[in-house]
C-alpha cells in the first residue's frame, strides 16, 4: 500500500468511524453507563461496517490492516464516541483474539 492509499484509506475509515460514533453510540452513551450495560447489537452495526475484523487475517473472517490504518479507528470511538467503556466492550475482542491466533 503507497502512502497515497494509506492517507485515502486512513481518512474513508476515519470518516466512516466518525459516523457510526456519532450516530450509534453517542446519542445512547450516557444511559448506556448510567446502567452499566452495552447493547449487545453495537457487536452486529460494528461488525457490518467491518471495524471488529480490522487487523486480522481473511481466514478468521477478518481485513487484514497494518496499525496505521487500525489507529484512526480507535482515535475517533474514542473522539466522537465518548465512552471508555463502550470502546473496551466494543473491541474486548482484541484482548483474547491475538493469542488465540498466535496459537
Amino acid at each position: 500500500m503507497t502512502a497515497d492509499e494509506l492517507r485515502e484509506a486512513r481518512n474513508a475509515l476515519s470518516a466512516t468511524v466518525e459516523r457510526f460514533a456519532r450516530s450509534e453510540i453517542a446519542p445512547h452513551v450516557t444511559a448506556w453507563d448510567a446502567a452499566g450495560e452495552f447493547p449487545r447489537a453495537l457487536y452486529r452495526r460494528a461488525a457490518d461496517l467491518g471495524l471488529l475484523g480490522l487487523g486480522y487475517p481473511d481466514e478468521y473472517g477478518g481485513t487484514p490492516a497494518p496499525h496505521a490504518l487500525r489507529l484512526p479507528m480507535w482515535v475517533n470511538l474514542c473522539r466522537y464516541g465518548a465512552s471508555g467503556g463502550v470502546l473496551a466492550s466494543l473491541l474486548s475482542h482484541n484482548i483474547g483474539l491475538p493469542p488465540v491466533l498466535a496459537l
